[in-house]
């Protein structure tokens, strides 16, 4: 690149060099926003897929090893060959074990899960006992063991489980127990135990696939891994992420590491037997992305080479006539008047090429004269007129004649007020400020045409002075900016018409959020009807799709009739009148009864004043935030929501509600559970939930409405919150409007 010594780097150069920069900039921002959206896809298709996979985990542990575990257990325990063993004499038990072996040793044969049967008397001793090498003859005791204890403590037909844990041969082993009764006596008679191994479940973990790896941990209840992910490439150890709390339905957690999902599984409710986890790690995540995003660097690499050909040949192709044209200049100064240009161009470069050619050749044929002043003065595209310190017109270009359609002979020695609107007998306006300070910026001012039309100009001047430093002459350039001033009243034209758009937009809004409401109510309606006539024919798949459709169909109901609320506190505003928010609070608390009673919640309402509202917004105001109050509360903890008031005058302090400019300030505290403090703005964004739709119901626009029609009112509303500590909304409106003045004036 060319530089040039007293300028820097040359336009072209700048040019080049901007121009690169742009490239580089949009296809950056480009690469980074197609990252971004494909990682928060990739992660949200992962833990859907993870999500489903946890349903038939958790469908398979409780049909086929719960369920069969507890089953096989009841069964065996109620052989009457079991049963009669405990009744017998201390003669007959001898012939009753051998018959209760078989019985053990079948089942053992049928059931590939079993590792061991037996069973104790009523002191924890084992009398028979089984495994997988046949008859054992070494007898336990059992009285001290945990299960033994709990299942003698439990009540007859009573089913305890302890474990599980990995044996000897690595095997994942849980013993289960049944309390038995002697009928003879009606009291505990013993105990028959099962050690239960989890092969085939853990069979079935080992060929579930995340992206083509198997991922899969199993923990017991005190954390000893009993399962590690079956795949030779990258582990993500979840256990670090895992907290102690039961959990019986699926934790997603996303970390710059990876995704983790974690759920507890139990044989009897509320107590977990095993922790199933899923740890995703980030290569994992963005094995896709990174393939699409090397592609995409290799075509900006490639964009930026063409790119920097294009532009450094355009670059040459321009500056060529410019360095051309500088050398003729350069010679023209030198007093060299026969110089011109010959280069191929075009566009700019050919008129600015033809330009100095012809001042070239113009200087060739004239002198430093008047002649030649005129010449150029003529050649101007702004106006030019000289004017004499007394105030008569000396000389005025021919872009000055045509704009005020007047022969220069016609102006010549007339007095500037036929021109200069301003420059009236009693005071000349922008002339006497030219001859007072040498100079004047450019300013707004009007010529008048021959025709008497008034043109506005861009008008800057300066004064011609001698070598004695006498003024000679006032120099007026101007420039004609009617078309500009023909584009500002377009321009504020176009702003009323937009208002007006604006308008009716939120208008169209409201109409075709209603008009959506009819095709749900027939998509509800014909549903209910699919599910009460063909229910029984759609089977369980059909019926699930039957429900999710009718799901979304509610939702959707929801979201429009939300947005119709939204749409309604501009379009629906009622006039200004007297509103005694005491009573609007007591109307919504009444329609919220059935809820607080659910709930078990309290509303404490302080003394609340009268202000000028709109009745309506203010009751869907009070509606919003209490219902969200009850709705947000913590697990086991009644809401308690309290709503309180106070006149704010100007200067911020309290005072009476008839002070001129006075606020009326509403809070609403509550000890719900909060939220983060960086979330405070996003909470009052349409559609915006910082909870799924599975832990709280609701669209997520209940919290936006509150804020517009608080603003509709000229008003503010803020939030304050901490997690686990609840939130404060305070809501400032104005206490006194114009009567009868509307909300969305």
């Amino acid at each position: 690149m060319r530089r040039n010594d007293d300028k820097g780097l040359s336009l072209f150069s700048r040019m080049l060099i901007a121009f690169l920069a742009v490239v580089t900039l949009v296809s950056g921002a480009l690469t980074w926003a197609f990252y971004v959206f494909s990682m928060r896809s990739i992660e949200q298709h992962t833990a859907e897929n993870i999500l489903q996979q946890f349903k038939a985990i958790e469908y398979h542990f409780g049909f086929e090893t719960r369920v069969d575990m507890v089953k096989d257990l009841r069964i065996l325990a109620s052989n009457p060959v079991l049963d009669d063993f405990i009744m017998s004499s201390p003669a007959e038990r001898e012939v009753g074990a051998r018959a209760v072996e078989r019985l053990f040793l079948g089942a053992m044969k049928y059931h590939e899960s079993y590792q061991g049967v037996y069973f104790t008397n009523t002191l924890g001793r084992e009398q028979v006992r089984v495994d997988r090498s046949g008859r054992v003859r070494k007898y336990r005791d059992l009285s001290a063991g945990r299960l033994f204890t709990r299942v003698k403590a439990g009540t007859p037909g009573g089913v305890e489980i302890v474990g599980p844990w990995k044996d000897s041969a690595g095997r994942v082993v849980a013993s289960i127990g049944i309390h038995k009764v002697d009928h003879d006596i009606g009291q505990f008679g013993g105990a028959l135990f099962i050690d239960w191994s989890f092969d085939r479940f853990i069979e079935y973990l080992s060929k579930i696939k995340i992206f083509d790896a198997n991922l899969i941990w199993l923990f017991s209840r005190d954390g000893t891994v009993l399962m590690r992910p079956r795949t030779t490439g990258e582990v993500f150890d979840p256990r670090p992420y895992l907290s102690n709390d039961v959990q019986i339905v699926p934790r997603l957690l996303l970390m710059k590491e990876g995704m983790v999902v974690y759920q507890d599984l139990s044989v009897f409710p509320g107590n977990p037997l095993v922790r199933l986890a899923i740890g995703v790690p980030s290569s994992l995540l963005l094995t896709d992305v990174r393939s699409a995003l090397k592609l995409f660097s290799a075509m900006f690499l490639l964009a930026l080479l063409i790119t920097f050909i294009i532009a450094l040949y355009l670059s040459r192709y321009l500056s060529g006539p410019i360095t051309v044209l500088a050398a003729a200049a350069a010679r023209l100064a030198k007093g060299d008047l026969s110089t011109q240009v010959a280069v191929r161009a075009s566009g700019e470069v050919r008129r600015l090429v033809d330009s100095f050619n012809r001042m070239a050749a113009d200087l060739q044929h004239t002198t430093v004269s008047k002649e030649h002043v005129d010449n150029i003065i003529n050649s101007m595209i702004d106006t030019l007129i000289v004017i004499s310190p007394e105030g008569k017109i000396l000389q005025a270009n021919a872009a000055a004649c045509a704009l005020l359609g007047y022969k220069e002979e016609e102006l010549l020695g007339q007095g500037m007020e036929l021109i200069f609107k301003e420059a009236a007998p009693q005071g000349r306006g922008a002339m006497d400020e030219l001859i007072a300070t040498g100079s004047v910026g450019s300013g707004e001012q009007i010529y008048i045409a021959k025709d008497g039309r008034a043109i506005p100009v861009l008008f800057s001047g300066a004064t011609m002075r001698d070598g004695d430093n006498a003024i000679q002459g006032l120099v007026c350039v101007a420039q004609d900016i009617t078309d500009r001033k023909h584009a500002e009243e377009q321009l504020k034209s176009f702003a009323v018409k937009l208002q007006k758009s604006n308008k009716e937009l939120e208008e169209f809004a409201y109409v075709a959020s209603h008009d959506l409401q009819e095709p749900l109510r027939k998509v509800t309606a014909f549903g209910e009807q699919l599910k009460t006539k063909y229910g029984q024919e759609l089977g369980e798949k059909g019926g699930d799709y039957l429900e999710r459709m009718q799901g979304a169909a509610r939702r959707m109901q929801g979201l429009i009739t939300n947005l119709l609320s939204y749409s309604r506190v501009t379009t629906k505003a009622q006039p200004y009148v007297p509103v005694d928010l005491g009573t609007v609070a007591q109307e919504v608390l009444s329609d919220l009864e059935v809820r607080i009673e659910q709930t078990k919640g309290r509303v404490d309402v302080g003394d609340l004043p009268t202000i000028d509202a709109d009745p309506l917004q203010m009751r869907q105001l009070f509606q919003n935030l209490i219902g969200n109050a009850l709705k947000f509360h913590r697990t086991g903890e009644p809401p308690v929501v309290t709503i309180r008031s106070s006149v704010i005058v100007g200067n911020g302090t309290e005072g009476a509600k008839a002070a001129a400019g006075a606020l009326c300030r509403i809070t609403f505290a509550d000890n719900g559970i909060g939220f983060e403090e960086k979330d405070v703005d996003r909470v009052f964004g349409v559609f915006q939930r910082l909870h799924g739709r599975s832990e709280y119901e609701g669209t997520g626009i209940g919290l936006a409405i509150c804020r517009k029609l608080v603003e509709r009112h000229g008003g503010t509303i803020t939030a304050k919150s901490e997690p686990g500590q609840g939130t404060v909304f305070t809501a400032e409106l104005p206490v006194a409007h114009t009567r009868g003045e509307r909300a969305d004036e």
